[in-house]
């Protein structure tokens, strides 16, 4: 934050030592990490994924006085200023129709002014908004003062009335009432199966209702039946809605939702349905989550420990290949499972701007890659070639391990590592590896491969009987070749055969998460794991040259 953005309303002596801290502060931090001022602002961001969602929502206010001059280019200064009062008043009101009562009680305390009358359909402020976007000249030659008194009430109400006139006129057919129009509003996929029900290819929005008005053309009886079934529709969506996806909710959203339960639900007697969902809102809010993962009842096998696992001498070599492979699948589970639906839209992960909004995503991507670091810097620090290719085979092995778990992210993340350029060209070290470790090693390359579009690993993981970690990877190509490679829109409808294919991915992936593995932590192994030194790739091919030259002939060291 630049510093004529702060107000300093201390004492100049006071301001000075504050002055004075800051440099003194900011001089031992660029000692002890040595990064340009400009990338402050960029680190801060990643670390803190709320920080930017929130700077984000707030940076079109960065813009209002560019924003004031293209609208009221005429006009070269403000005709009329609001007082603190004038804004209080305005917040206050607006806090009062969004129903936080707690707020807006607050703010009367500490401001000592009152949350005047309102008989409006909507918030002052927001009306406010509302003119100025749309008629900003008006707004300039009424006056912001005089908007707030009784006499704006009727100017608002025609306005907002205007406005719904308007939203109406555009399309005057309710979607309940809209007759289906192939190809207008509405287009099917091809079937050469008449038994075959036709598939929605794409079609215009619908917004489901659970208020379902009375049609001319039907009965009493039929629409009492016709009310009834669609009403209990909507609200088994919303019981699955809230369900399955909760981290689609937010405050706001929770307190409508609420307030229709405890309303309407209650109103028209569906009491059980009510209290239901009444309940499903308060566990996910607890963090009680009705529908967890699947467990086993069984007991975890017996982890493999060894007899120093508490020794500071421990080494790789002490370690089990098989309890490494499972330690390292409980940590990669952990993460996987978190992975939330909408982490998959959008590309998200590979957008600057997008990617606070898949933070597990990129943990796992993050991790594939340090742990594919990992095994090649253990693999090459070695100067010995009898203990690099020791190495070499005790990572090819805890990836035979890792196919058995059906752990396949991990497993290529260790191809990845074993298979880099300064690990592959160590002909000496490939060399001294027992046979059967290279059969295994090539097995496990033709299995992850990417010939024929990964076809023999996607037969692996349809065979694999779960719990499973999918290579999320392909995932993410398939999601991103789907968003790209499709329209949104189809002659101006919603492409509902692209939004069909991303859901189809993401619920693979959700039917993953639901078993977790029945293993026992070691919080030991994991911990040692995770401490193992990492170099980058051009210090790795570095290493690699100095450890095996070019030009250097076979030995058996």
């Amino acid at each position: 934050m630049e510093d004529s953005q702060i107000n300093f309303t201390e004492e100049s002596k006071i301001e000075s030592i504050e002055t004075e801290s800051a440099k003194i502060f900011e001089k031992q931090i660029e000692e002890e990490i040595s990064i340009p001022k400009h990338q402050w602002l960029a680190l801060a961001m990643k670390k803190h994924p709320d920080a930017l969602e929130l700077r984000e929502r707030t940076h079109p206010l960065t813009k209002v006085q560019s924003f004031s001059k293209l609208f009221l280019s005429d006009k070269t200064e403000a005709k009329y200023h609001l007082s603190n009062e004038l804004m209080v008043e305005l917040l206050l009101q607006h806090l009062q129709f969004l129903g936080l009562k707690k707020s807006m009680q607050t703010l009367q305390e500490e401001s000592n002014i009152k949350c005047p009358k309102s008989h409006l359909k909507k918030s002052r402020l927001q009306a406010l908004l509302q003119i100025g976007l749309n008629t900003p000249n008006q707004l300039w030659e009424m006056g912001l003062p005089d908007m707030l008194n009784e006499q704006s009430i009727e100017f608002l109400e025609n306005f907002e009335e205007q406005q719904e006139e308007e939203e109406n006129s555009q399309n005057n057919i309710p979607f309940w009432e809209e007759p289906i129009r192939p190809g207008e509003n509405i287009s099917f996929t091809e079937s050469n199966n008449e038994r075959e029900p036709q598939i929605i290819k794409a079609a215009t929005k619908l917004i489901e209702r659970y208020h379902v008005p009375k049609l001319k053309s039907t009965t009493e009886e039929e629409y009492t039946t016709k009310k009834k079934a669609i009403q209990l529709r909507v609200i088994n969506v919303l019981k699955l809605w809230i369900e399955s996806h909760f981290s689609d909710f937010n405050p706001r959203l929770i307190h409508d939702i609420s307030l229709f339960v405890d309303n309407t639900l209650v109103k028209d007697k569906y009491i059980s349905l009510a209290k239901h969902l009444r309940n499903a809102i308060a566990n996910k809010i607890d963090g009680k989550n009705t529908d967890g993962l699947a467990t086993n009842l069984e007991m975890p096998p017996e982890p493999k420990v060894p007899k120093n696992i508490f020794s500071p001498k421990m080494t790789f070599f002490d370690i089990d290949e098989e309890e490494i492979a499972r330690q390292m699948t409980l940590a990669e589970f952990s993460i996987f499972s978190t992975i939330q639906s909408k982490e998959l839209l959008n590309q998200a992960w590979n957008k600057p701007k997008l990617k606070h909004r898949a933070p597990n995503v990129l943990r796992m991507i993050y991790r594939f890659n340090d742990i594919a670091l990992q095994v090649a810097t253990a693999i090459i620090l070695p100067t010995k070639v009898r203990d690099r290719s020791r190495t070499l085979a005790k990572f090819i092995r805890v990836a035979e391990h890792l196919k058995a778990l059906n752990n396949y992210n991990t497993l290529m993340a260790l191809i990845a590592g074993i298979n880099s350029t300064p690990v592959h060209r160590l002909k000496q070290t490939w060399t001294e590896i027992p046979y059967r470790s290279y059969e295994i090693f090539n097995g496990l390359l033709d299995l992850m491969s990417s010939n024929s579009s990964y076809k023999n690993y996607r037969t692996s993981l349809r065979n694999s009987v779960p719990p499973c970690i999918p290579y999320l990877g392909i995932y993410l190509t398939d999601l991103t070749f789907t968003e790209d490679g499709s329209p949104d829109f189809i002659d101006n409808l919603i492409n509902f055969s692209k939004r069909r294919l991303i859901c189809d991915y993401i619920l693979e992936i959700q039917q993953l998460q639901q078993l977790g593995y029945n293993l026992q932590p070691v919080l030991q192994i994991q911990n040692f794991l995770e401490k193992f030194p990492k170099l980058s790739e051009e210090e790795l091919y570095k290493k690699s040259l100095e450890v095996e030259p070019r030009e250097q002939t076979i030995s058996t060291n």
